[in-house]
């Protein structure tokens, strides 16, 4: 056993169960391989996620970028040739791991493969995470090193990610816990609860402007169409609303039928900073709303 491999494993309970979220513990797996001279030129990993429009976030690093980059997921992507055919959907269907020696490719091989190799990478390895509840993750590297990854380097990787697998579920499981949290509560007070606010009766004083915004005419909207269409007209509705709200500094706390419920809390900023910022939201929510009206499922505007 070589003194990276113990170097590897050790961090997985000595130092990766001090990680608070999957970002830093990328970011700690990155310098943990350099610090070991483990030529690993790119990190990618694939995280099952539960939400109503992502299905697994994505957190990559190369070795020349210090900058962790976020993808995200969606359920629809899936669903793309482009990810049918990768090296990380055989993984995840397969629930097995390999690696490549990307100067002995074949032409049917993955195009992502091919894709690497065109940017100097020598070799490439996928591996599944198993956590619990059926769920998989997924751990691929990339090396430009001559030679690719060595058997001996293959096997170290293999006991890293059955050491790393536990670690990377629960850090998933934790943010999974924000993401319910966030949708039922909102992010703020979601994690408040996260951080152990939650004895009966606990609560705290905040200064925020209240918003509340609803559809106009949608009671006689809903007896006129079928529940379908009426779900994809609030789909329409909400998109245009709540993305304005975020993005100004404010937080949903409910959908209440047809109503968004949200604040914009002031977060020690004079209460007019906070009012600016709800009345910015809501006129680029307007605008939105009249730049691309709502349709019905044939196309037919509102």
């Amino acid at each position: 056993m070589t003194k990276a491999s113990v170097s590897l494993k050790d961090w997985v309970h000595t130092r990766g169960h001090l990680c608070p979220d999957l970002p830093s513990a990328c970011d700690a797996i990155m310098s943990l391989f350099q610090d070991n001279q483990l030529q690993v030129s790119r990190l990618n990993l694939g995280i099952f996620v539960m939400h109503p429009e992502f299905a697994g976030l994505a957190y990559q690093r190369t070795d020349n970028d210090s900058v962790l980059k976020t993808v995200e997921i969606r359920h629809q992507d899936l669903k793309s040739p482009v990810y049918k055919n990768s090296p990380v959907h055989w993984a995840v269907s397969s629930k097995s791991a390999r690696h490549w020696d990307l100067t002995e490719l074949e032409p049917d091989d993955f195009d992502f493969l091919h894709e690497l190799r065109a940017d100097s990478c020598t070799g490439y390895a996928v591996i599944p995470l198993f956590g619990t509840h059926r769920r998989v993750h997924v751990l691929s590297l990339a090396t430009k090193q001559p030679g690719g990854f060595s058997a001996e380097k293959w096997k170290e990787f293999q006991e890293f990610a059955r050491q790393l697998a536990m670690l990377v579920d629960t850090l998933a499981v934790y943010h999974l816990a924000e993401v319910m949290l966030g949708l039922y509560v909102g992010k703020q007070t979601g994690s408040r609860v996260l951080s152990g606010a939650v004895q009966r009766g606990q609560g705290d004083i905040i200064e925020a402007v209240v918003l509340v915004s609803d559809m106009k005419g949608y009671t006689q909207l809903c007896a006129n169409i079928s529940s379908k269409e009426t779900i994809d007209v609030l789909n329409q509705f909400f998109e245009r609303i709540c993305l304005p709200i975020e993005e100004k500094g404010g937080e949903i706390l409910k959908f209440m039928g047809d109503a968004v419920l949200a604040i914009f809390p002031s977060n020690g900023d004079p209460i007019e900073e906070a009012c600016r910022r709800a009345l910015v939201a809501t006129r680029l929510a307007h605008q939105r709303l009249l730049a691309t009206p709502l349709t019905l499922t044939n196309g037919s505007p509102l």
